[in-house]
């Protein structure tokens, strides 16, 4: 947990240093369009929160966060279980991850991940993982993983 907390610190930290920066240099557009991208962020790890269980929740912002390190965008649709028990001894959804990384298209040079959207479906001892991207040439693409 502190870890975790260490990362979003950091983070944080790094965004209040690009909004400085736009502000620094006189470009004021962008550092309100950099404010707003931070703040649909915010938004969206928010929902996560709100719909799915605190441990299912915190497995998956881990998630979220070792995405990016991936150079993904991970935004989750629908969280449909309640147990991480599927997901933890398979190292989901980040192993799937792993390999859609190297499947991603190239994105546009104004973007810099490519954005995936992952829904999760409870379904007995086993979880369906459903991906979708506009970068993803299968998409969408299904993953099952068995507890």
């Amino acid at each position: 947990m502190v870890q975790l907390l260490r990362r979003v610190r950091h983070d944080y930290g790094n965004h209040l240093q690009v909004i400085m920066s736009y502000i620094d240099l006189g470009r004021h557009e962008m550092a309100k369009k950099y404010i707003v991208s931070v703040a649909e962020q915010a938004a969206s790890e928010r929902a996560l929160f709100e719909q799915a269980p605190p441990q299912v929740a915190l497995y998956l912002y881990n998630q979220m966060l070792a995405a990016r390190d991936l150079g993904i965008i991970l935004e989750y649709n629908e969280i449909k279980t309640d147990s991480i028990d599927p997901l933890l001894l398979n190292g989901q959804p980040g192993q799937a991850l792993k390999d859609l990384s190297k499947k991603l298209a190239k994105f546009g040079d104004d973007e810099d991940y490519a954005t995936v959207t992952l829904s999760i479906y409870q379904e007995g001892n086993s979880c369906r993982l459903v991906f979708t991207s506009k970068y993803l040439p299968e998409s969408p693409y299904e993953s099952r993983v068995t507890a």
